[in-house]
């Protein structure tokens, strides 16, 4: 679990997200909505611990214990958490290499792959579906392509709790639809997942919690279900409302809805 209280963070002295209490439950998909602006990447990287904050974000372990990320050391964080940031670089080496950066923060002495690290690089690529991929050169790829490179380097990471900010935006729906499987495959494996949005029908499909931000502040949080029942509060923030639609076949049960 990983737990917010009065949580306050911004850039050059000008505060711009406080959250006074979230909870993010283990073992599912919780996803950060918002307009632009609105806080999500800023509360993602607060609670990957590079950007400075003030109040408390834990991480809860199974011996009841809880760890406050600001005081973990960077190796340690880096197995708790993995942060995929919304932007990611095509860069000049092969898809192998890319990926096995994943495997730093748990690399033994003298720092060099072993049988593990080559199997977690490995076990990332069939996850991700880019075997084929792994030779070539990053920069040389499709945005979809690059994108799933740079989520199979964090699965290679092995952490317990991912935070993928946009993972999805920009891609084509084929690529959109394998990213959502892989995500639904690590909560099979007992990962926490947290992302952010802009997309409401496939939040509201893929979710398990949901947390509506607005100008830096928490408006509500629950289930899809639940927040469907409250379209008045979810349109004033994001300019629309959601509604599950019954059928046969639907890719996204949820609907955008005027009211």
């Amino acid at each position: 679990m990983l737990v917010l209280e009065q949580v306050k963070a911004g850039y050059g002295g000008r505060q711009v997200l406080q959250i006074d209490e979230l909870r993010f439950p283990e073992n599912r998909i919780s996803i950060l909505i918002g307009r632009n602006g609105s806080g999500k990447s800023t509360l993602l990287k607060a609670m990957a611990g590079i950007l400075p904050y003030k109040g408390e974000i834990l991480i809860g372990e199974e011996n009841k214990r809880f760890l406050s990320v600001s005081e973990m050391s960077h190796k340690k964080r880096a197995r708790k958490i993995g942060l995929l940031p919304q932007t990611q670089h095509p860069v000049d080496m092969d898809v192998e290499t890319l990926i096995m950066h994943g495997r730093f923060s748990r690399l033994s002495w003298p720092g060099r792959p072993g049988k593990k690290d080559m199997e977690a690089v490995d076990k990332a690529c069939r996850t991700c579906g880019i075997g084929e991929l792994s030779g070539r050169i990053v920069s040389g790829l499709s945005g979809g392509e690059r994108q799933l490179c740079y989520l199979a380097m964090v699965i290679a990471q092995d952490p317990e709790i991912f935070l993928l900010d946009e993972p999805m935006s920009a891609m084509d729906i084929g690529h959109q639809i394998r990213i959502m499987e892989i995500m639904r495959t690590l909560k099979k494996e007992g990962k926490t997942i947290i992302l952010t949005s802009h997309d409401l029908p496939q939040s509201f499909t893929l979710a398990d919690r949901i947390a509506l931000l607005s100008e830096g502040r928490l408006l509500c949080e629950g289930t899809p279900e639940e927040l469907s029942e409250r379209p008045g509060l979810v349109k004033k923030a994001m300019g629309a409302a959601v509604r599950r639609k019954e059928g046969e076949g639907l890719l996204y049960p949820y609907v955008l809805t005027e009211s």
